[in-house]
């Protein structure tokens, strides 16, 4: 038999119905994309059927799913498949509610009734506080949904439902991890490496990443190599290389945003983390651009990102980026931002970003 997974969304069920209704059928097609299976609205729930168990906690919008068994909602049915979860535990509660209002018996009722039925049949005693197995029914319409467990998924927004974004990724931990909360909030993302030769580690972060969307998102890059080659003469003190480093690549991000139709700029800045990343000068590379600059993990610690990082299983891939050195850090990076580097990266010939096949 096929299996069955009930989804549960959240922030979508708080929308106006034409909105909620619109965003439903987003979520269902993804979640067909992503996992495989058949995706049917019951009520406030999504049925999905087959599909890869694995990816189902991959798509965003989905607040919990359970893979369950499917039954008509009859008390008898419901009773008999609620004992197939029993893998020998010693104490159980039952949790049943219902979903639609149309069943005979209300949800303490159900409890009891099944409850009943599995001490006689496993002799396990109930426990409401602590138990080993928690036996969830859910009621829809005609149907009932057994199941053992209820599973994360990663919450947020249907991927593709919040518009266009260009993320400034490099290899290390913050950019992945901010690009990852837009994604979060239903944006598609247009990746943009400022490219110094590490491609290939690249192209492995943005196939992690694309493992949360239902579809391929396209990766540009440039030679920006040879671009701080052609800004380095120009500066009139080293210790401005960091802070005119980053306005190319805002410049740029704004260039490809226009081209792609994207309304944002997303980075992985974190307040105070290296010079270029104080206040001020977050001011001065966003006086650079016309579109807003997103940074999702502003207010973040370096254990916040690196917890959420492993809790994502990407640290062993990130941490290779981040042991990779700029050759062009000074010693003694500004720290204040420079009028004159305005005219500076006006002056220099940039090169168009350019489509990377990263698959």
């Amino acid at each position: 038999m096929s299996n069955v997974y009930v989804v549960r969304y959240s922030e979508i069920g708080l929308k106006s119905n034409r909105l909620r209704l619109k965003w439903e059928r987003v979520l269902m097609r993804n979640l067909e994309v992503q996992t495989g299976g058949k995706a049917f609205k019951r009520a406030a729930r999504i049925i999905l059927v087959g599909g890869d168990r694995n990816r189902v906690g991959k798509v965003f919008g989905v607040k919990s799913y359970s893979p369950a068994i499917e039954v008509p909602a009859d008390i008898e049915r419901i009773k008999n498949a609620a004992l197939q979860l029993w893998r020998g535990e010693n104490s159980f509660a039952v949790r049943a509610h219902r979903v639609t209002k149309d069943f005979p018996l209300n949800s303490l009722e159900i409890n009891r009734e099944v409850g009943a039925f599995i001490k006689e049949h496993t002799g396990m005693r109930v426990d409401l506080e602590n138990p080993e197995l928690t036996i969830g029914i859910e009621i829809i319409g005609k149907r009932a949904y057994i199941f053992r467990d209820v599973l994360p998924g990663p919450g947020g927004l249907p991927s593709g439902v919040s518009g266009d974004v260009v993320v400034l990724l490099s290899p290390g931990f913050d950019s992945p991890l901010a690009a990852w909360y837009v994604m979060r909030r239903g944006v598609r993302p247009h990746f943009l490496y400022a490219g110094m030769g590490a491609e290939g580690l690249i192209k492995n972060i943005v196939g992690r990443l694309s493992e949360w969307l239902p579809f391929t998102p396209p990766l540009y890059t440039y030679n920006h190599t040879k671009v701080l080659k052609e800004l380095l003469p120009r500066l009139r003190h080293p210790g401005d290389i960091c802070l005119a480093c980053k306005a190319v690549m805002y410049v740029q991000a704004e260039r490809l945003a226009r081209r792609v139709h994207a309304h944002a700029i997303v980075t992985g800045e974190v307040i105070g983390q290296v010079a270029s990343q104080t206040l001020e000068n977050m001011a001065f590379l966003d006086s650079f651009v016309r579109v807003p600059v997103l940074r999702p993990l502003v207010g973040f610690d370096k254990d916040d990102i690196m917890k959420k990082v492993r809790e994502l299983e990407m640290y062993d891939l990130l941490a290779k980026g981040s042991t990779i050195r700029c050759p062009y850090v000074p010693r003694k990076p500004a720290t204040k931002p420079k009028s004159y580097i305005r005219g500076v990266i006006s002056s220099l010939p940039l090169p168009e970003p350019e489509e990377l096949d990263w698959t």
